[in-house]
């Protein structure tokens, strides 16, 4: 190994350290401490590049940061610090990443976070943007047999959904949201219970609920409410806030449909969809 190369591997290392420092005081709740040991790592990782460690490293800092930022300072600047990082791994995966699987997975999950970051900005043309991205580089993810493949499927499904039905493509939004939930509920039943994809199996019944009764199906609104407190109810405290979110989702619905519990449109697919 030259002196340069140890040298390089050092540095790396020290900015991989000032990295793990601020993502660990962002999970404590030390947001403003957090800040400034990422913004230090992302300037020793730039000194490296095109390193393409460094470039890596580059790219997930920028992305932890915009996790900083959205609690600080909002989502529009989140969503501008987490877009320089998308483009970031893009240019990898464009280039000396092509074959990382790595690389796919990161860029997958920037432009989930992103669907929802720029929906929250406002901008929500951007957000279906970001959404549809995300689907086919998760997509690809479960292709190329990653483990977390379909997980992050089933978010990227999510949250383009959540951008459809906000921006008035209801439509659009129900048939997402659908697979979202199919996705989703192989996961939880291949998961010990109760699990984490339980809940985000229910989170994405509650979501098709809330579409199903923006559309006027009333019938499919209310089998996906009940399965869904079906699974927050199993899940004891941890699925307690959704349970109660879920029992006034019904009782609207019930209001405007009397008597809609008792002829529910049972079926045996995943979503209960027309």
């Amino acid at each position: 190994m030259s002196w340069w190369s140890g040298r390089r591997r050092r540095s790396i290392e020290a900015a991989a350290a000032l990295h793990e420092s601020g993502v660990e005081a962002g999970r404590n709740g030390d947001l403003r401490n957090a800040v400034p040991l990422l913004t230090k790592a992302l300037e020793m990782y730039e000194a490296l590049e095109p390193d393409y460690q460094a470039s890596q490293g580059a790219a997930r800092t920028l992305w932890r940061l915009a996790t900083v930022q959205v609690e600080i300072d909002g989502a529009a600047v989140a969503s501008e610090t987490a877009a320089k990082a998308a483009k970031r791994w893009e240019a990898l995966l464009a280039g000396p990443g092509a074959a990382d699987i790595t690389v796919l997975r990161e860029l997958t999950r920037c432009h989930t976070d992103l669907c929802i970051l720029n929906l929250q900005s406002g901008a929500g043309e951007q957000a279906i943007a970001d959404g549809k991205r995300a689907v086919d580089l998760a997509e690809r993810l479960v292709r190329d047999g990653h483990p977390e493949g379909r997980t992050e499927l089933g978010t990227a499904r999510h949250n383009l959904a959540v951008a459809l039905f906000e921006t008035g493509e209801t439509a659009g939004a129900a048939k997402v949201a659908a697979a979202a939930v199919m996705v989703r509920q192989q996961l939880a039943e291949a998961a010990p219970h109760p699990s984490l994809a339980d809940w985000e199996h229910a989170n994405s019944l509650v979501l098709s609920g809330r579409i199903y009764r923006a559309l006027g199906q009333a019938p499919f609104a209310a089998t996906a409410f009940t399965r869904a407190l079906e699974l927050a109810s199993s899940l004891g405290r941890a699925g307690g806030a959704m349970a109660v979110h879920i029992l006034q989702q019904l009782r609207d619905l019930t209001e405007e449909h009397p008597g809609i519990l008792d002829h529910l449109a049972l079926r045996s697919d995943t979503d209960g969809a027309p």
